[in-house]
């Protein structure tokens, strides 16, 4: 797995983004929005 380093307050580019979430944790953008909703519940 890789890391992700944080940089702060800057965002992260869209596209960037969605390349981690394809390439990199493997699943649909459908899928990780559903699962960051339910962690941003909590």
């Amino acid at each position: 797995m890789s890391k992700l380093p944080v940089h702060g307050n800057k965002d992260i580019p869209k596209g960037l983004l969605r390349k981690i979430i394809r390439e990199d944790l493997e699943i649909s953008l459908e899928e990780f929005l559903e699962l960051y909703s339910g962690y941003k519940g909590k």
